[in-house]
């Protein structure tokens, strides 16, 4: 890899980084809460925080970043494929994932087209909360071990590029 893609590449998998730890601090915080408004609100926050880095991001040197399926253990890879789907109904109006349907109730007075849609059994989320955090660590555990191993090449391009290039 380049240099310019390897510098982007240690900007996204740092930001990945990030978004995986507010993830593992939310559910961190959840026994905390008793009110299904509030432990909603924090497991919505989980998925879409825990699945950015996965379900892709635009760059400048590589076209789209991808979190790489080997950062997730493959006894927890099924765990791990729930989330993307979740976090498809949570952060994206994608007709493939809520299969809306629209319904007639008009009268004669007032038109009135009800719609359902598929939502997210958020129970069943909070049930599968011990898991996802036990993911989500190991997951941010093998982040840090990549950003480890990339930051001497790091350290090296730093000292040889151009200050403008290294930090835009």
């Amino acid at each position: 890899m380049d240099e310019r893609k390897y510098i982007e590449w240690y900007k996204f998998i740092r930001l990945s980084q990030m978004d995986i730890q507010r993830a593992v601090q939310t559910l961190v915080i959840l026994h905390r809460y008793k009110k299904n408004d509030v432990r909603y609100a924090l497991l919505r926050d989980f998925v879409v925080s825990y699945a950015r880095p996965s379900v892709g991001s635009k760059g400048r040197e590589i076209k789209k970043h991808i979190l790489k399926l080997k950062h997730v253990p493959a006894n927890q890879r099924e765990l791990h494929g729930y989330m993307e789907k979740r976090h498809q109904v949570f952060a994206h109006n994608d007709l493939k994932h809520r299969d809306p349907a629209i319904a007639n109730w008009s009268s004669p007075e007032k038109p009135w087209f009800p719609m359902s849609f598929k939502g997210s059994n958020y129970d069943k989320l909070d049930a599968k909360h011990a898991d996802m955090l036990d993911l989500a660590e190991t997951v941010l555990s093998n982040i840090n071990d990549e950003i480890a191993k990339m930051e001497p090449r790091l350290l090296l391009l730093s000292q040889q590029m151009a200050q403008k290039l290294f930090f835009t």
